[in-house]
């Protein structure tokens, strides 16, 4: 419930382009062709579907919003140089962590647990099960 709705044809028939309570929406009118149905709610990942639509007929799409939430990088201590996280498997999520600052924030981590990489530091594991989650990294030897 909540859910923005937007379509790159038709009409969108929920009050205000957002899903009613049982989370779903009827979009009518749409061309014959690929339709695009973006889905939008706050702490989840914006999800985009490409749609085939047939001539004169009904599409049902079942479609299931992804949780993130903010994940918090902690260094032991003030890096000497700027130090850059990241999160193994998932591409454009990194931060960096410059002194005398001793921690950087990722946002839209999907829930689920991830290995860091940083050079000069261990890999550590970053569980995300809600919207914040944070993890130490601990300097190598």
């Amino acid at each position: 419930a909540g859910v923005t709705v937007a379509s790159s044809s038709g009409t969108v028939n929920c009050a205000a382009t957002v899903t009613d309570s049982d989370g779903t929406c009827s979009i009518s009118g749409v061309t014959a062709g690929t339709a695009t149905v973006t889905l939008t709610y706050s702490n989840y990942q914006t999800l985009t579907a490409y749609v085939h639509v047939a001539a004169n007929s009904t599409n049902t799409v079942s479609l299931t919003l992804v949780p993130v939430g903010t994940a918090t990088i902690n260094l032991p201590s003030a890096p000497g140089a700027a130090v850059t996280i990241s999160l193994v498997g998932i591409s454009s999520k990194s931060c960096t962590v410059t002194a005398p600052s001793t921690s950087c924030q990722i946002t839209g981590v999907p829930y689920g647990s991830w290995l860091t990489s940083a050079t000069g530091y261990n890999q550590a594991t970053l569980s995300v099960l809600n919207t914040t989650a944070s993890v130490t990294l601990v300097a190598t030897s």
